[in-house]
């Protein structure tokens, strides 16, 4: 994976018919335009929205997200795709 871009998304701002409704804060980090990765600390990786994971995949047009959850001593990586 050398040699491709990785760009760290912070927060993305929302407006609505002219309206601004704010910030939403998050830490995806982006690689290139092949993968978005998900880094999350949660007891129970079942209680996540992943059709929320997967809307942010299509708005940014990248087929696979890779979730990992920081909540263990061990990485289990969840990989989605659209």
């Amino acid at each position: 994976m050398r040699g491709l871009k990785v760009t760290p998304h912070r927060e993305f701002h929302v407006l609505w018919d002219d309206f601004d409704l704010g910030v939403i804060k998050f830490k995806h980090i982006q690689i290139d335009n092949r993968a978005l990765l998900f880094p999350v600390s949660i007891s129970d990786i079942n209680n996540l929205p992943i059709t929320n994971f997967k809307a942010w995949m299509r708005h940014l047009n990248i087929p696979i997200g890779i979730i990992v959850n920081f909540n263990t001593t061990w990485l289990e990586p969840l990989i989605l795709r659209i």
